[in-house]
């Protein structure tokens, strides 16, 4: 739900007026404390005023402050006045569509720099009252939205449904209040939310909506509901995904049953990796999945070829399953026992390596890998999870423990191996992942591997101080002589990363080596400017009283 206003602060169509300024745009201002505003107003169609404030949260509302000036502190010429420099128009008004007052509130961010933002008034529009407009319409009080979802509260969440709020807004997952409630509770509350116009096709970061999570979580109420309100069952995530394919891996039969019902066309689409519904029913056991999907599928899927994928998985039981609907066109002297023969001895051992990584089981692994079962023709190191594209050390520098790992080194010859795509060593991943337990194993074990860069440039210590892994970056630096002044493609090195997220520790610890800290990435910004850029203050301080300790 969009919410527009006009200058006399009246609510306007979002279909008569489009590119306003509107409830998710407004989010990014409340979403931060600290985030900078630029204030453009007009005396007349010709002359542009220009005012900077600096928007605070105060525990009732937010308001703004002409006193801090952060990004913007290169264009003013007299902070009492607040005037702008005359570089000023360059750099951020001729970005902006400004020739004209606007008819309405209209907010725009800078090109390259998303945390600062322009918002252009119309004529006789004050800025106090725009900023009314910022007060009423505010992101939801989150956590007391969630602790009336498990409550069943239903008159406190109709009264705090009446307020004006942005009622798509994410939280800090970028999930909305209608994902949580379809996956994790009551329809009724999905109710509440689809009356107050919450969008049943709004996706999150990873592009998942409110039915996927009712089809993830086997929620049959509340993904009726969805589809009531038009929820659209094509939509999928990042990985290709449609909430059928949800409910068929999690073994939710009638969800699955109402999603066919409003779309069958979907039970034949496969998602990034090529997997249909039944491959991920058949790949997790799901049985009644399988029976239900084989009364209605074409039966061009149940082939010798399917079965085998069964076998693969461990599924012998589902092996058979799948047997007993396959067409006898196909060859009927196809027996399961044969089919044990000829896959077992590989592709059954790979998945249960696979398993045993996926769940930092090493006994298991190394019952697997001593048992003297291991084709010659199996290349370990080659293995490929079709699922997320990793190796098989690079699986485990993802999920498993520094044991496994270790275990893996012994079988595994060629250890610079990286992902076709990004470049990314076992290394890479275990800064990744913040598994320290693997990225000491692999540093250790592997000692080349540790500033070895990735396609972007970048190393493990960079993607360390990107989680904020100040005992991951600490183990490179000091036990694997990490370099920390090796920058990425754009020209960021550690210290940038870490600033720029905010990390203040690894900042700290970074600093503490002795490196330079004033050093331009590609774009001329140092890590002090990145983190004032972000509204990371704590990073600020500490980097400007660092650079006052005389040396």
């Amino acid at each position: 739900m969009a919410i527009y206003v006009d200058h006399t602060g009246q609510s306007v169509d979002e279909n008569q007026v489009p590119n306003l300024l509107n409830a998710k745009q407004v989010t990014r201002v409340a979403r931060q404390a600290g985030q900078e505003l630029l204030i453009v107003t007009r005396s007349d169609e010709h002359n542009r005023e220009l005012s900077l404030f600096y928007v605070c949260q105060t525990p009732r509302n937010f308001e703004i402050q002409p006193i801090r000036f952060g990004f913007f502190q290169r264009y003013i010429t007299n902070p009492s006045d607040i005037q702008l420099r005359e570089q000023a128009y360059k750099d951020l008004i001729e970005q902006c569509p400004l020739e004209h007052s606007p008819r309405l509130c209209k907010l725009y961010t800078i090109r390259h720099f998303p945390n600062q933002l322009i918002l252009s008034l119309p004529n006789g529009t004050s800025i106090a009252m725009a900023f009314e407009f910022l007060n009423r319409v505010r992101i939801p009080n989150f956590s007391r939205f969630i602790e009336m979802f498990e409550n069943m509260n239903h008159d406190g969440i109709q009264e705090m449904l009446e307020r004006p709020i942005n009622i798509d807004a994410p939280m800090k997952n970028g999930d909305t209040l209608l994902m949580v409630a379809a996956g994790y509770y009551d329809a009724t509350m999905v109710n509440a939310l689809l009356n107050a116009s919450a969008n049943p096709n709004k996706k999150n970061e990873r592009g998942k909506t409110a039915l996927s999570y009712a089809a993830k979580c086997g929620q049959v109420a509340s993904l009726e509901l969805l589809l009531a309100k038009k929820a659209d069952s094509l939509i999928t995530d990042k990985c290709g995904r449609l909430p059928l394919h949800f409910a068929a891996r999690n073994g939710h039969v009638e969800c699955m049953k109402k999603l066919l019902a409003s779309d069958h066309s979907t039970i034949n689409q496969t998602d990034s990796f090529g997997y249909t519904p039944l491959h991920c029913a058949v790949r997790e056991g799901r049985k009644e999945i399988v029976e239900e999907l084989c009364a209605t599928v074409e039966m061009r899927f149940n082939t010798p070829a399917f079965i085998k994928f069964a076998l693969s998985a461990g599924q012998t039981g589902i092996a058979k399953l799948l047997k007993s609907y396959t067409n006898t066109d196909i060859g009927s002297d196809i027996t399961i026992s044969s089919l044990l023969r000829e896959e077992s001895s590989e592709d059954t051992l790979t998945h249960q390596i696979w398993s045993a990584i996926e769940h930092a089981d090493e006994l298991e692994l190394n019952a697997l890998l001593s048992s003297g079962n291991l084709p010659k023709s199996l290349n370990l190191g080659k293995l490929v999870d079709r699922s997320d594209g990793f190796f098989l050390l690079h699986k485990a520098a993802a999920y498993a423990n520094a044991e496994c790992c270790q275990r893996l080194l012994r079988y595994i010859t060629d250890k610079n191996l990286r992902l076709p795509d990004t470049g990314f060593t076992p290394l890479h991943i275990a800064a990744i992942f913040d598994n320290q337990g693997a990225l000491e194993c692999l540093g250790r074990s592997i000692p080349r591997i540790v500033n070895m860069q990735c396609s972007v440039g970048a190393t493990a210590a960079s993607y360390a101080a990107m989680r904020g892994s100040e005992q991951g970056l600490r183990w490179l630096v000091k036990r694997g002589n990490a370099n920390l002044l090796i920058s990425s493609d754009t020209g960021k090195t550690p210290l940038h990363v870490a600033a720029y997220h905010g990390h203040i520790k690894c900042v700290k610890f970074i600093l503490n080596q002795d490196v330079p800290y004033k050093t331009k990435d590609n774009q001329g910004a140092t890590p002090i400017r990145l983190a004032t850029e972000n509204g990371h203050w704590e990073v600020v301080k500490y980097i400007e009283d660092f650079d006052r300790v005389p040396s």
